[in-house]
């Protein structure tokens, strides 16, 4: 009888489409919590806020890969700027 389990490629690729799917809709929550008076900048903050520190544990902070985290950090950045204003164009 076979294995109906899935293996670790079978829950990566679950867990990519699940992150497609709730990135996709993020635009439908963001104008809910525009039209509920939200800020964009709270918005943008609380989002990409809680990817940081759920990615926390697995920052790198040694020595040979601090400059691709100071790397990360600085496009998360951009990414934030980025992120308000295409929440103030919707």
């Amino acid at each position: 009888m076979r294995d109906r389990s899935i293996g670790p490629q079978g829950l990566w690729i679950l867990l990519v489409m699940v992150a497609s799917v709730g990135f996709g809709l993020t635009p439908v929550f963001v104008r809910w919590l525009d039209l509920g008076g939200v800020d964009a900048p709270l918005i943008a903050f609380y989002r990409y806020a809680f990817t940081a520190v759920l990615l926390l544990p697995f920052l790198g902070l040694g020595p040979r890969s601090f400059r691709l985290t100071l790397l990360g950090i600085g496009v998360g950045v951009v990414m934030g700027f980025g992120w308000i204003g295409y929440i103030r164009l919707l």
